[in-house]
């Protein structure tokens, strides 16, 4: 019994995983056949060609300046995580009381 549940824990998710890497684009570059394809036939057929708009090159930005480790935030982060963590212990008490 133990063996066919993680045979099918492992066969799902082999699949699992299988699904995953389908997304991936091809490695060769080559481009799927929906984008080679005329934008209209009406316009392929017609032997007329369809209007095209011009691009400019628009400049990159400057990459921006690493942030600061601001030591109010990590103040404050700590003493949330610290309020967490006493939070939790008359929570599980209460939970556990409660049962």
């Amino acid at each position: 019994m133990k063996k066919s549940i993680w045979l099918a824990l492992g066969l799902s998710s082999a699949l699992a995983s299988g699904m995953v890497w389908a997304d991936t684009p091809s490695s060769n570059g080559a481009a799927p056949a929906a984008i080679n394809a005329p934008a209209s036939t009406s316009a392929a057929t017609s032997g007329t060609t369809p209007i095209t708009t011009a691009t400019t090159a628009t400049p990159t930005p400057a990459p921006a300046a690493p942030a600061k480790i601001d030591h109010g935030d990590t103040a404050w982060m700590l003493t949330a995580t610290a309020l967490v963590l006493l939070m939790t212990i008359p929570g599980l008490a209460l939970f556990y009381g409660g049962m």
